[in-house]
């Protein structure tokens, strides 16, 4: 299985514990095998390497082999595509982090399942087991800058659609989203979800 993990966070005891808590294996010792940038890039040769160590380790019963990389979105659009043949041959794991969802190739999202590990307060949205109320920080959202702001009404709107909540909420963060990817103001669109959600 593969997953992109959307998070703010990369430090890797907390990825892994994130991480631990997603699968809840209790038969199997987890075994990490990460990458992570040098000096906030990827070289073509250490996603080689990465793929190399994939596809050289071996499937053992008591063991389930992780393989995370953090920071995915640092990743340059060609070592994506030579990412991508690993991801559509391989059984194995692989986890990938993210801050900017946008950054990452269709082909690869699509061959992911997709997960928020934490909101702007720090709270684990993947494991949410009940409802709880939404509250947009819309005096938070307007110093933040246009990718940073589309990411996380990506993540309100992923939340709200895990409760089955109210449909014209999630309708509004769609359209501000939108508004967002199409250059308009961050201030307006801002303005706008909030007038529609009554905030």
């Amino acid at each position: 299985m593969k997953y992109l993990l959307i998070t703010q966070l990369h430090e890797i005891a907390f990825l892994s514990s994130e991480i631990e808590k997603l699968l809840n294996y209790q038969d199997k010792k987890l075994v990490f095998h990460t990458m992570t940038p040098n000096d906030g890039k990827y070289s073509i040769d250490a996603i080689r390497d990465f793929i190399r160590k994939v596809n050289l380790t071996s499937v053992q019963t008591e063991v389930l082999n992780i393989y995370l990389i953090v920071q995915a979105d640092l990743i340059s659009p060609v070592s994506q595509n030579i990412l991508l043949k690993v991801l559509e041959d391989t059984n194995k794991t692989i986890f990938m982090t993210v801050s900017n969802i946008n950054a990452i190739l269709p082909t690869i999202r699509s061959r992911c399942v997709e997960i928020f590990c934490r909101d702007s307060q720090g709270r684990a949205l993947s494991f949410i087991s009940s409802p709880e109320v939404v509250n947009i920080e819309f005096d938070e959202l307007v110093n933040l800058d246009r990718e940073q702001v589309i990411n996380r009404l990506l993540e309100y709107q992923y939340l709200l659609s895990m409760h089955d909540s109210n449909y014209l909420s999630i309708l509004a963060l769609e359209r501000a989203i939108k508004l967002l990817q199409s250059n308009c103001k961050v201030e307006a669109a801002l303005l706008e979800l909030k007038d529609k959600l009554g905030s």
